[in-house]
């Protein structure tokens, strides 16, 4: 091997030991677990916004400018995320509920590594036979970028059937069978 291979190889393979700290920079990122379970269908909502739409992002939930976000400021806007969601089971529209909310602090958002966390509730768990979900999301389209994917059930009487997505993830179809108990 010629010296100067086994600087490159040298060169790659520190380079593989060293840490990355990729940031998003201006995209805010939406992504969606969907998990069907044995007592109902929850939404696993993660938000992170890119470092140069963070300011944009937080001062739209900051509606009191105070640099830091309330109770009810938070509360607002997971309202409003939901409010910005279509969803439908069995050509039927839900409306989840808010089960839990996260928000980071603003030092974490404006450095791209804040993740805003909502866990939704959309209903019971339909009966027995095959089902369709339908999500289309539209929160903050102009900077939004979309990941939405189903968990694989834990219940053995639940089978995923067919996951679709449009080309930018917005909308999300998925099909899924749920047998009798045994």
């Amino acid at each position: 091997m010629t010296a100067l291979r086994r600087m490159l190889c040298a060169g790659i393979a520190a380079a593989c030991c060293l840490p990355v700290h990729a940031h998003r920079l201006d995209e805010y990122l939406q992504a969606v677990t969907v998990n069907v379970a044995d007592d109902g269908i929850l939404l696993y909502v993660r938000l992170l916004p890119g470092i140069a739409v963070a300011p944009a992002v937080w001062a739209g939930i900051d509606t009191d400018g105070s640099g830091g976000l309330s109770a009810a400021e938070q509360a607002a806007h997971a309202r409003q995320v939901v409010a910005d969601l279509a969803l439908q089971v069995d050509g039927q529209p839900v409306t989840p509920a808010i089960v839990s909310q996260s928000y980071p602090a603003w030092e974490a958002a404006s450095q791209g590594l804040g993740q805003i966390s909502l866990v939704l509730q959309a209903g019971p768990a339909p009966g027995t036979g095959a089902h369709h979900l339908h999500l289309a999301l539209t929160h903050r389209r102009d900077i939004a970028v979309y990941l939405v994917n189903a968990l694989l059930p834990m219940h053995p009487a639940i089978t995923i059937t067919e996951q679709r997505h449009s080309p930018d993830q917005a909308v999300f179809d998925l099909g899924f069978t749920r047998q009798a108990a045994r």
